[in-house]
């Protein structure tokens, strides 16, 4: 996989954000998510706004890019580089 392939209006870039929302939405309803703690996302009322209106990985603030590479090395594709 590349880069290229999470900009928006790609497949994968919607399953990208709603696995970021998801990650979010169960930090903020007290589920945990070891991803949230481990890049110390700042978790706000902006940040499910942040994630969606992201044209390409790259508009991702640091911590939120790191966890969304790592969900893609998990669940897409072990060699993922960026």
């Amino acid at each position: 996989m590349k880069i290229e392939d999470f900009n928006a209006g790609s497949p994968y870039s919607s399953w990208l954000k709603e696995q970021l929302i998801g990650e979010v939405a169960d930090y903020q309803n007290g589920f945990g998510s070891s991803l949230v703690k481990k890049y110390k996302v700042k978790v706000d009322d902006k940040t499910e706004d942040i994630i969606m209106n992201i044209e390409k990985l790259d508009d991702l603030p640091d911590d939120l890019k790191a966890m969304a590479v790592e969900i893609i090395q998990n669940e897409l594709d072990k060699d993922f580089k960026y």
